[in-house]
């Protein structure tokens, strides 16, 4: 078959048969595909199977390997879910149990004085951890920590629950809609209302009274305090952060199932709200161990720093739980050195040689 030139830019050019080209491709193809994975010296034939105990003892070391290497990990998630160390779970299971059975006297009582018509003995009184630090925060934190509870303090669809966020809301809402889940929150607000609706202290107080739980953003955060104002802060309402960039559905379920550590660094002791006296005792003193397991894990300097722990409600005392042992460098925050042990020896000494003296 004879093939007819074409010119390209005056030139005339010759084109080859479409086959011809294709099997030169080809060609140089595999002559690439050869040199750059020559067969190695001396290879021979795959090898056959092994069988029997040849063939199982990689697949014994394989699963070895792997239930070393699971080891740790199992060992660190007992560690996260036993109690901290030199607290006694019977000793917090003793405490809830005389709470309940005070709480539910002075009801009793009340109801005998006024009369059960005047007396709503069916609220459900809260019931706080009081922690005792052996220094004080160092600096004072308006994000609270939260930390997990075993059982909520609020139920999804019963508590009012206030999401606010940045505008548009709508975008919240309609996720909300699309996943056919709000996480338990009643009502999404963004910051443009939250301006334009609660400006007086009237209108933020009647704010913070219509829900139980407030959560909030984690991008708008920084402007919430001078938004809100001091009725929310004074009443532990700040409003618990969560990430919406990540899945606000499930942000959502986890703040509704943790409790909030405030730690605004003008004391040393600290309340934590842990449950309510309308929970089970196993249940109340689950979420005691639970405030205290997550302290120990987020709180600055740990456990070391707890020095005691109670439980009460508003109108109790407070039961004892725990009492930690105060060494002078725990107080002084920095173990002292061997020098610095020897000047205060001799500050001493000087000191009592001059009341002699005297």
């Amino acid at each position: 078959m004879e093939h007819q030139p074409f010119t390209f830019a005056g030139a005339a050019v010759v084109r080859a048969p479409t086959s011809t080209r294709c099997a030169s491709a080809r060609a140089k193809k595999a002559k690439r595909a050869a040199s750059s994975s020559p067969a190695k010296p001396g290879a021979t034939a795959a090898a056959p199977a092994k069988t029997g105990a040849a063939a199982d003892a990689p697949a014994t070391a394989s699963a070895g390997a792997k239930k070393a290497k699971r080891a740790p990990a199992a060992a660190a998630e007992a560690d996260a879910d036993a109690p901290p160390p030199g607290l006694e779970v019977d000793q917090v299971a003793l405490a809830v149990a005389a709470l309940l059975q005070h709480v539910a006297g002075q009801a009793a009582k009340a109801d005998d004085a006024a009369g059960a018509a005047l007396v709503d003995s069916d609220t459900d009184v809260p019931v706080s951890v009081i922690l005792g630090f052996k220094l004080m925060p160092d600096r004072a934190r308006v994000r609270p920590l939260l930390l997990r509870l075993s059982t909520p303090l609020y139920t999804s669809g019963v508590a009012e629950v206030c999401l606010i966020v940045k505008d548009p809301q709508r975008a919240v809402k309609d996720y909300f809609a699309a996943a056919g889940d709000s996480g338990g929150v009643t009502r999404v607000m963004g910051l443009e209302k939250l301006r334009k609706r609660y400006r007086t202290f009237e209108a933020k107080r009647e704010l913070m009274n219509q829900y139980d739980l407030f959560l909030a953003d984690d991008r708008v955060e920084p402007l919430l305090p001078k938004l809100l104002g001091s009725p929310f802060f004074r009443s532990k309402k700040v409003p618990m952060s969560v990430r919406l960039s990540r899945n606000p559905v499930k942000e959502a379920k986890r703040a509704l199932h943790s409790t909030a550590l405030h730690l605004s660094g003008g004391g040393s002791c600290v309340a934590v709200k842990a449950g309510h006296t309308g929970m089970t005792p196993a249940a109340l003193a689950g979420n005691v161990v639970d405030v205290l397991r997550g302290v120990a894990a987020k709180a600055p300097r740990g456990w070391t720093n707890v020095l005691s722990v109670h439980i009460k409600t508003p109108d109790s005392v407070a039961l004892p739980v725990y009492y930690a042992t105060v060494a002078p460098e725990d107080l002084a925050g920095v173990a002292p050195t061997a020098g610095a042990a020897e000047g205060a020896t001799a500050k001493v000494k000087a000191a009592a040689a001059k009341g002699k003296q005297m």
